[in-house]
């Protein structure tokens, strides 16, 4: 396996170690900070500084975890015919053009969205798609960090496939730290659902600060209840409406998920990187046995794109109005 990236890069180490010998660190593709060199050396393994330099059938697999401005390092790869596992988030211009470098190689490539492969937005992701089949949504709310955004589309889209917006615009009355739209969601079956975006954005804050009071939490309403994901760590929560839907003798509310500490959240985050690795590596198998089944998984390569074109603008709208507002 072949790493790109010594800062966030780090984070899938404690996913190797777990996978029991099935992935392993053989190279790092660094700028070469000293903090790079320190990695590869703890590592035992070569240190690279640009994707040209890296041989060609030296390893299976790459995971690139690199800053957004990073763009270029994936299509280098691809160009090799190595599979790469990429970081979010990442622009739609830039995953098209990497696309397109996947497709001229054969070789695969996965977008690791990370946060819906956590317990308690599975959990949220399971209930939305169930519920959905008797119940239409009629809005939604989701409040974030600016950080997460990208995080936070991911999770309602796994369980309500969205296509689209209309009406965005800045919501009225913001507030200092949040910027915040109403907009149309245009769902799968077309039919326009409200929602409330509210993102989370203290002047000067980097990932992981303290400044930061949420991370994820969307609330899906219809007209038998609302189900609501109170953050990344849960829980998961059903309070039905006692005017519909309700019987007489049962719970008017209902939680899905357990309490949770933060030394078994990181370790969700750990198996949520490890099975991205995972379902790349099938990919790579099955292109390897001659299985013709979509093995570039267009499927999911569509929904990174309409999550991604989503982001785009959303965000875009967020930075405008933020301006304006300055």
């Amino acid at each position: 396996m072949l790493l790109c990236g010594s800062n966030y890069g780090r984070a899938y180490l404690p996913a190797f170690q777990r996978s029991a010998g099935r992935f392993s660190v053989g190279g790092l593709l660094a700028r070469g900070s000293s903090r790079s060199m320190n990695l590869a050396t703890s590592l035992g393994v070569p240190l690279f500084h640009r994707a040209a330099d890296v041989p060609a059938g030296a390893f299976q697999m790459a995971v690139v975890a690199l800053p957004g401005r990073e763009t270029r390092v994936a299509r280098d790869l691809l160009e090799k015919a190595l599979p790469v596992l990429l970081e979010h988030p990442r622009r739609v211009e830039d995953l098209e053009t990497t696309y397109g470098a996947a497709d001229r190689a054969g070789a695969p490539i996965h977008v690791n969205g990370h946060f819906a492969d956590l317990t308690a937005p599975s959990t949220f992701i399971d209930e939305l798609s169930k519920r959905r089949r008797t119940e239409t949504p009629w809005r939604v709310e989701v409040t974030c960090q600016d950080r997460a955004l990208y995080a936070a589309l991911d999770i309602l889209d796994a369980g309500l496939p969205l296509v689209g917006a209309e009406g965005v615009h800045p919501a009225s009355r913001p507030s200092a730290e949040f910027r915040s739209l109403e907009l149309d969601l245009s769902g799968d079956d077309g039919t326009p659902l409200p929602c409330r975006l509210d993102v989370h954005a203290p002047d000067g804050a980097v990932d992981g600060s303290a400044r930061y009071g949420v991370d994820v939490r969307i609330a899906v309403y219809a007209g038998n209840g609302r189900l609501t994901l109170e953050s990344l760590a849960g829980p998961v929560v059903w309070v039905a409406n006692p005017q519909r839907g309700a019987r007489a003798t049962g719970p008017l509310w209902q939680v899905f998920s357990s309490p949770v500490s933060l030394e078994e959240l990181n370790g969700q985050r750990v198996e949520a990187n490890l099975k991205a690795l995972e379902r790349l590596a099938s990919d790579v198998e099955a292109k390897r046995g001659g299985d013709n089944a979509e093995t570039l998984d267009l499927v999911g390569r569509h929904r990174t794109l309409r999550i991604a074109t989503l982001w785009g603008r959303l965000g875009g709208v967020l930075t405008t109005a933020q301006t304006s507002k300055g």
